[in-house]
């Protein structure tokens, strides 16, 4: 059997990372129950950190943390993104959330809905990333659930890139 033109028994980097262009990022799979307080959590994030440098894929590399954390996650996530800098320095770390002043120093790559970029009220506006940047900082877009409707939600009929909307609905972006 092949996968992107590779052997199944090959490495993951002969199936999955060879195929990439150089400017392509690697997402580093984390386990979504992982807990700072794990006692096997900070070994787990040094292997892993060390895999990373290892092969040569930290620069290209990021850890998608936590998706839309609730204010209620806040803490576990400040811990759990502490101990990934800690254990492994160098590794992104990207959450899908808007810009908080408590984790500017904890999170890399900010990944806001696409939808809600540059909607005035709860979201900040445009500046507020364009000013994370110049600290070094990405702010990648993604197209939530929240613009095609999550569940039993309504289709908000905002363009998005969602892959299954006929290409007339993305024409906009």
């Amino acid at each position: 059997r092949r996968v992107n033109g590779a052997e199944a028994s090959d490495s993951f980097y002969s199936a999955a990372v060879k195929p990439l262009p150089d400017w392509a990022k690697i997402s580093v799979p984390l386990d979504s129950n992982l807990k700072a307080e794990d006692p096997k959590t900070p070994d787990t994030i040094a292997k892993l950190s060390e895999a990373l440098n290892r092969e040569g894929w930290l620069k290209r590399s990021f850890a998608y943390l936590w998706d839309e954390p609730a204010k209620a996650d806040m803490p576990a996530l400040k811990r759990l993104a502490a101990l990934v800098r800690k254990q492994a320095p160098g590794l992104k770390i990207l959450v899908t959330t808007t810009p908080e002043k408590e984790l500017e120093d904890l999170i890399d790559i900010y990944a806001p809905i696409m939808d809600a970029y540059d909607l005035p009220g709860e979201n900040p506006p445009p500046a507020r990333y364009t000013e994370l940047q110049k600290k070094g900082k990405e702010v990648w877009l993604y197209a939530s659930c929240v613009s095609h409707g999550c569940g039993n939600d309504v289709d908000s009929g905002a363009p998005d890139w969602v892959i299954d909307r006929p290409g007339t609905h993305i024409r906009s972006q």
